[in-house]
Formats: structure tokens, C-alpha cells, sequence
């Protein structure tokens, strides 16, 4: 009901109020409107029916006094100012207030009414009265979404503004105050033009134009504000639903630190590349000297233990007691220098020599292996078990001396008392079941499990064994340079894998060998086992 039906409400309520005064109160009005007059000689308020199911009232009249301890004190105020300034001209009033209703509720009205006199000159107030209670909670709840909108612009770490189809500024951020220097108050209604210094305004400026036509472009600005940051930005056209573009927004990104960090990273890669040379240099350096160890420091051994044997064998009967027992000592202390030089040249061989993997069977590498130890096996009556072992993709002379090294460890810290038995087991494994550096890289791997019923160690050495020239027992109890465990680790280590072992004191050591699985033609070979 807008005002000119209130115009007429007035009138007929002028001439013929007994007739028309229920028909007004009566009527079938919207559900959030209502009719309320206002009888001030007998200060009373006639309610339509919607009204008073609105206002929560069961009867059609009320009080005046008790209707209007209901409006907001301050409202009340407002409009018995407005009814005193425009009495005399009879105009109609429009005005908004909050009314409390009985139950506590707290409701808002938007009112259209006009003072009127009958023709027995009584005055009379008829006002139409609408129910805004629920558009003041949905415009409340936009004006919050938007200064949520506003504060969350504010707090982010990028630049964001926006503007008009005219390309005059409607939004403006802090990071934008930030970075230009303008404030959201000088910003706002300024054209875009004048926002960006040049020489920067030319490429600003036709990207918006661009994105008026429906384009995104990407701007990269260097130097641009008083810090002299690189800003990348973005120009992207704002659409309604309809695909309709009305205005312009720049997502703008500082990049410096990035760019920085880009050229860093060159520098770095320079660094690595200068660094790479020079270990190249090295490795062949040691690769020399591997060489030097294997032919030239191999033949002055040979001869001191030639020399200390013949003596041995030919003046053995002319040689005193203490003299047989030095020459014994020089032939031992040769044959471990002998031994601590070829170990020193296998651990140098898997540092320099090239990578090579190669589709290899594994389980050949194995019978080579047991071949290789076929007399020390027989010897201490050993019996080796295995699983199939797959093939794959390995460095395939460094497994060989992997496998090597751990079967003769367990042959030779064997327990004297029971015939050595080694239990060789092979399984792929699940990511839970991978130390944490090898999870998460979408890698398979297989593990190697080496089991023997030896003299086994204490847990405490499950980390030191594997360390250059750590031994655990003495050298003439068990001789040996105290490397084969280090060249394992390292041989480990170059195919990407993981290896641990664990010792029970008098009941054996357990190596665990983990790797890559790396093939061409996959099988799942963890099913069988095999005898030896």
C-alpha cells in the first residue's frame, strides 16, 4: 500500500467513518502490511488485522500511551517532531522505527501517514505500515558480507582494485595504498589513468581496455612504487551472470622476493656447475690413485711376502725362534695390508666409477656369489635358503659384491658350535612399511632380508658397523680391514635404497637390504623359495 491509497484511506475515513472503518481495517492486505489509525480524542489506535497479527496484539484497539511506550524512544521523538512541524500543511510523512513487541521481539517499520480531520472537525492520524524487519536483517547481512569482503581484500598480501566500464577506480585494498602510495579515499572515483605512474600507465592501461573486451592479460611491472618492487599483475574483466562484463579487476603480485630468489638460484646453479668440474677433477684424481693401489702398491707386497715365504721355506732350520716369528708377522701384517688396499680400491670403484643400471636377474648374481664362496661354505658345512629374487634395474657388479660382502660376514663371524644357516627372503614392501626418507616419492621398492644364526652384536653398533674401518672384535679374533659393511652402505646408497641391520647377541645378525624396484617386465617373483 503506497501513499496515494493512503490518500484515499484518509478520505473516505474523513467523510464516513462508521462505514469504511472496518472496511480499512478489514482489508486484505500483503502479509508484511497493515493499516493502524489513530483516534486522538479518544486516544485510542484501531490495528488491521495483519498489523496486529505482525505486532503480536490480540485486540483490534488499543491504548495510544500504550502503543507508543512500544516505539523506540529516540524514533518517537523524530516523528512527534515531524507530525508538529508539518500539521498545519496535512503532507504525508514517511518515516522508519523499531517498535518491541510483547514477546521481546525487536521489529522494523517503514510508515506512510497523514493527519486528517472529519467534518466534525475531529483529527484523526491513518498510517500504512509495512513490516522491514526482514529486508533491514538481509541488508544487514550484506553490508556484513561486504565488510567481510573489504576486510579480507584488506588483509591480503596481494593488491586488488577494480573498476567502472568508464575505467574510473570503484575498489581499492591496502596493499594497493601500499604499493602506489594512494589512499583507498584518493583512489576511489579517480580514473585508472592517473593511478599509475608512467612509464608503467601504458601497459596498465591498455591491459584494461583489453579486458574490456573480455581479454586477461598479464602485466610484469619492474621498478614500479617507491620501493622499487617487481609487480606481476593480472587484468581480468568482471562478468555478471549473465557473462555481461561490467567492470575491470587487477590482481597484482609482488614478485620480488621471487625474482630474487630466481637469480640466486642461477648463481647457485653456476656454484653447483663450478663444483661439479672440480669433483670431477677429484674422482679422477682418486681414480688414479685407485689405480696406483691396485697395480703399483700391489707389487712391492707381492714381493715382501715372495721374499718372507722362500726365506721361511729355505732357511727355516738356520732361523731362530723369535726370527721365524718375525718373518710370520711380516707375512700377516702384508697379506692385511694386501687386503685393506683391495678393500680401499671395491670402495673407491662404487664412489667413481660410472652408474651403469642394467636389467639384471638377481638370483644369477646370487649362484655367482655362492659359487665364488663355494669352498668356505663347505668348509663350515653352511646351508644357505633363498627366495626367488626379482630382476631388475641395478648396478650389477656392486649387488654382486653386496650380496658378497654380507655372505661372507655371516661365514665368518659364524658361531663354531651349530653349522652356519642363512635364510635369504625377498618381498615388496608398503609405503608404512618404508623408513621415513624413502615414503611419499610414488617409488615401489623390495626388500632383501639376510638372516644368519651367527654370534650376532649388541643393538647399540646397528649403526656404527657400518662406518669406515669400524670393527667390533679384534683383529686377529676375526680378521679383516673393517670396510665391508662401509662399501655395502655405499653401494646402497647409489642405487637410491636403504640399508639396516640388527644383532641378537649369540643368536645372529639380520641385514635389511631395501631398493628401488625398477623394471621393464614386471613379475612378482616373492613366492618361491629355493635350497641350497
Amino acid at each position: 500500500m503506497n501513499s496515494s491509497t493512503n490518500e484515499i484511506s484518509a478520505f473516505m475515513y474523513r467523510d464516513t467513518k462508521p462505514k469504511f472503518l472496518n472496511l480499512l481495517l478489514e482489508f486484505p492486505y500483503h502479509p508484511d502490511q497493515g493499516v493502524l489509525i489513530v483516534d486522538t480524542i479518544n486516544e485510542e489506535i484501531h490495528l488491521s488485522n495483519n498489523l496486529r497479527q505482525i505486532l503480536h496484539i490480540d485486540d483490534e484497539k488499543i491504548n495510544l500511551d500504550e502503543y507508543l511506550k512500544r516505539i523506540d524512544e529516540v524514533d518517537l521523538k523524530r516523528i512527534k517532531f515531524q507530525f508538529i512541524e508539518n500539521y498545519a500543511d496535512q503532507e504525508i510523512l514517511f518515516d522508519e522505527y523499531k517498535i518491541n513487541t510483547e514477546e521481546g521481539w525487536r521489529k522494523n517499520f517503514r510508515s506512510f501517514s497523514r493527519l486528517v480531520k472529519n467534518s466534525e472537525e475531529q483529527i484523526f492520524i491513518v498510517a500504512n505500515i509495512s513490516d522491514t524487519t526482514r529486508s533491514h536483517e538481509i541488508n544487514k547481512a550484506y553490508q556484513e558480507k561486504l565488510a567481510y569482503i573489504d576486510m579480507a581484500l584488506d588483509n591480503s598480501i596481494d593488491m586488488f582494485c577494480a573498476f567502472d566500464l568508464d575505467l574510473s577506480c570503484i575498489s581499492w585494498n591496502k596493499k594497493c595504498e601500499e604499493i602506489t602510495g594512494f589512499l583507498k579515499s584518493e583512489a576511489i572515483g579517480k580514473p585508472a589513468v592517473s593511478l599509475f605512474p608512467l612509464p608503467r600507465k601504458e601497459k596498465v592501461i591498455t591491459g584494461l581496455r583489453a579486458a574490456l573486451k573480455g581479454d586477461v592479460s598479464k602485466v610484469l611491472i619492474e621498478e614500479f612504487s617507491p620501493q622499487n618492487l617487481i609487480i606481476e599483475k593480472f587484468i581480468i574483466p568482471l562478468k555478471d551472470n549473465k557473462g555481461r562484463i561490467f567492470g575491470v579487476m587487477i590482481a597484482g603480485h609482488d614478485v620480488t622476493a621471487i625474482k630474487a630468489t630466481a637469480n640466486r638460484l642461477k648463481e647457485l646453479y653456476q656454484a653447483i656447475k663450478e663444483k661439479n668440474a672440480e669433483l670431477e677433477r677429484s674422482n679422477n684424481e682418486l681414480a688414479s690413485f685407485s689405480y696406483i693401489a691396485s697395480h703399483d702398491l700391489q707389487e712391492p707386497l707381492r714381493k715382501i711376502q715372495t721374499f718372507s715365504r722362500k726365506i721361511l721355506d729355505t732357511d727355516h732350520a738356520h732361523l731362530s725362534e723369535p726370527g721365524k716369528d718375525s718373518f710370520r708377522r711380516i707375512e700377516n701384517a702384508a697379506q692385511r695390508m694386501q687386503s685393506l688396499i683391495n678393500d680401499l680400491h671395491t670402495f673407491s670403484r662404487t664412489t667413481t666409477q660410472p652408474k651403469e643400471f642394467a636389467e639384471t636377474d638377481l638370483n644369477i648374481l646370487l649362484y655367482e656369489v655362492k659359487t665364488e664362496l663355494r669352498e668356505k661354505l663347505e668348509a663350515k658345512k653352511a646351508n644357505i635358503i633363498s627366495e626367488e629374487l626379482p630382476t631388475c634395474r641395478v648396478i650389477g657388479f656392486q649387488i654382486r659384491q653386496l650380496l658378497e660382502n654380507i655372505l661372507n660376514n655371516s661365514l665368518k663371524y659364524s658361531n663354531p658350535s651349530v653349522n652356519p644357516k642363512i635364510s635369504i627372503k625377498c618381498k615388496m614392501l608398503e609405503e608404512d612399511e618404508l623408513p621415513a626418507e624413502l615414503q611419499n616419492e610414488g617409488i615401489n621398492y623390495f626388500s632383501i632380508t639376510i638372516s644368519d644364526n651367527g654370534i650376532g652384536f649388541e643393538p647399540q653398533y646397528s649403526d656404527k658397523i657400518f662406518e669406515l674401518f669400524q670393527r667390533l672384535h679384534g683383529k686377529h679374533e676375526y680378521p679383516g680391514t673393517g670396510l665391508g659393511l662401509a662399501i655395502c652402505k655405499k653401494i646402497v646408497q647409489n642405487h637410491n635404497g636403504h640399508i639396516s641391520a640388527e644383532g641378537n647377541p649369540g643368536k645372529g645378525t639380520t641385514i635389511k637390504i631395501i631398493l628401488p624396484f625398477q623394471s621393464d617386465n614386471y613379475h612378482n617373483p616373492f613366492k618361491k623359495q629355493k635350497a641350497n
